[in-house]
């Protein structure tokens, strides 16, 4: 079943389809409070170190394709749990390919005033893994880890299902805030059918 091979123009024509940015509305709770199916799953979402470092260890070809990134408004939930005063984000989507496959969606909601103050660098990551800049800078901290469940239904399913069509009943996603020098950023990461989570 994990042997699909994808084609990258398909990809690009859903990925055309969206209207960005997608966002991750769902139900999110800590990781303790949520029942999760499996231990491997689990694994995945509560993994406290780089999520890049951990997909490149299984697979010989770590690719970062850029979704969308601009100024657009962030969601109610993500300006909540950044605590801040909502005066304006960039917005960063991509997919993390490992072996010619879509594993994860990821979703970064950066406040422009952690641009301001932590410099360009962070805005101009293009096509290289946002994890390589957070867990080789100085001083990084993250919060709580919190988890959700995307069903048949939501937008992000849809998704997930038309760029990876897998047999799968729902989708797992997580998402914690960084902080270096006390400037935040929240990061959601989302595992795809075909990702290594679910196997």
């Amino acid at each position: 079943m994990f042997a699909l091979l994808y084609d990258i123009t398909h990809v690009n024509e859903e990925i055309k389809k969206l209207r960005f940015p997608l966002g991750c509305r769902s139900d999110w709770h800590p990781v303790p409070q949520v029942q999760i199916l499996s231990d491997g799953l689990t694994s995945w979402l509560s993994e406290t170190g780089s999520l890049t470092a951990r997909l490149q260890q299984h697979c010989k070809r770590f690719v970062v394709q850029v979704i969308g990134q601009e100024e657009v408004p962030a969601d109610k939930h993500e300006i909540q749990v950044l605590g801040n005063d909502n005066n304006g984000f960039i917005i960063r989507e991509v997919l993390l390919w490992c072996d010619d496959q879509p594993w994860v969606y990821a979703r970064t909601v950066i406040p422009k005033t952690t641009i301001t103050n932590l410099g360009q660098e962070i805005e101009h990551l293009g096509d290289r893994p946002l994890g390589a800049f957070l867990f080789n800078t100085e001083g990084m901290t993250r919060g709580v880890i919190e988890v959700a469940e995307f069903q048949p239904g939501s937008a992000l399913f849809s998704f997930a299902q038309a760029i990876s069509p897998l047999p799968i009943a729902n989708i797992w996603g997580r998402r914690s805030v960084f902080k270096i020098s006390n400037n935040a950023l929240l990061v959601q990461e989302v595992f795809l059918p075909a990702a290594q989570a679910y196997r």
